[in-house]
């Protein structure tokens, strides 16, 4: 299977015009030879017209030794276009699962403090964290409707998540484009140093394009390794924090039991907690740089710069960091994904059609009335019939 490559199919009436509704019966070849026979009636019903279609696959002989080299690496390549997909596809639910109940409890609390309050959750949070000062409403949701339970659920969702995209990017998405580099350079030293373009119908240019492709591609999850890393970390330390606060709002003041928490250790990172709440909680990095975060239109044009994608994202990536842009207006892992898939669509129809021009059929050759029990076909060798006399 790693070395079938299907190049698509061919329509027996339109090697002729008496071929209308045609019947296949038999088919042979031979070992040593390229030509093939077909037996076909021009009736499906009966066998009153038999006619044999010689056909002829030049490219065994003209790709010679390169051909099962070809259908090995492309068919290989082609899966590994599939799996990528996959792959991309499972992060991308990842993050919508793992997101889905934070944003149903942030929606809850939102509602109730616009209402009273005239703010945000992300307001009340950040104010919640550098003052220590809790709106009622804010308590009230962190007692009765998020609690212990709901933290955990929280906190096991998020959790999950991130580390579930951090495995699936390292131990499947970042092999994947590494092999798919491998191959794609095998291809591409094959149609350096041979006659590829007639022979095999391999391209430089479209090799060196999808290249360029996956090298980008391998830029965005190293950079999506490192924002879930990130995250995930700044998301700890404010599931502690809020995991505290809980308890401590759950008691009346004055109590033993409050006392007890208030002398508890608590060295939290602030720092972190503020950064997630003004960031990650509600607009995390890692929806934008999988592609997850909506339909917002990159200001890349990625079928402009053949060849120089890589550089370009990596010069978007630079404006990023030094706030000349957002990274909302790169393109994600989903549309890089994608241009890719149309890259290597195109190279795949390219080498099939290549392929198909090198298959010839031969004129139809009208033989006598057959009996089915009795039709039957075979290919011979003239020089060992000659020698076996």
């Amino acid at each position: 299977m790693s070395e079938d490559f299907a190049i698509g199919s061919f329509v027996l009436k339109d090697m002729g015009s008496k071929l209308t509704g045609t019947k296949l019966f038999l088919h042979r070849s031979h070992p040593y030879s390229t030509t093939h026979a077909l037996l076909v009636s021009p009736e499906p019903d009966h066998l009153d017209f038999l006619q044999l279609i010689p056909f002829d696959l030049r490219h065994l002989s003209s790709a010679g030794k390169y051909l099962s080299l070809l259908a090995a690496k492309v068919t290989e390549l082609h899966n590994l276009q599939r799996y990528l997909c996959q792959v991309q596809e499972q992060i991308a639910n990842e993050i919508r699962t793992s997101q889905d109940l934070p944003s149903r409890f942030m929606r809850n609390i939102d509602e109730s403090l616009r209402e009273r309050s005239d703010c945000t959750w992300v307001q009340a949070a950040y104010h919640f964290v550098v003052t220590g000062h809790c709106y009622p409403d804010v308590k009230e949701w962190l007692v009765d409707e998020l609690g212990e339970r709901g933290h955990k659920r929280w906190d096991k969702a998020v959790t999950m998540g991130y580390e579930t995209v951090r495995r699936l990017t390292h131990e499947n998405l970042l092999p994947a484009l590494d092999r798919m580099g491998v191959l794609i350079s095998r291809l591409r030293g094959l149609s350096r140093f041979q006659l590829s373009d007639i022979m095999l119908g391999l391209s430089t240019l479209e090799l060196d394009n999808m290249l360029d492709s996956v090298h980008c591609l391998q830029l965005v999850s190293h950079h999506l390794q490192t924002c879930v890393g990130l995250e995930l970390q700044q998301f700890t330390h404010f599931s502690a924090w809020l995991r505290h606060e809980i308890e401590r709002q759950a008691v009346d003041p004055g109590t033993a039991s409050a006392q007890e928490i208030v002398d508890r250790d608590t060295d939290f990172d602030y720092g972190s907690i503020l950064e997630y709440v003004q960031g990650a909680m509600t607009h995390s990095q890692m929806s934008i740089y999988s592609g997850s975060h909506g339909d917002t239109k990159s200001q890349l044009d990625l079928d402009a710069g053949a060849g120089l994608l890589f550089e370009l994202y990596k010069k978007g990536l630079i404006a990023v960091g030094a706030g000349y842009t957002e990274r909302k207006h790169l393109p994600g892992l989903d549309g890089l994904v994608v241009h890719f898939q149309r890259q290597s669509d195109s190279f795949f129809e390219r080498i099939s059609e290549s392929q198909r021009r090198n298959v010839h059929f031969g004129i139809p050759v009208q033989l006598g009335q057959g009996v089915p029990a009795c039709t039957d076909m075979r290919m011979v060798d003239e020089v060992c019939e000659t020698r076996s006399e």
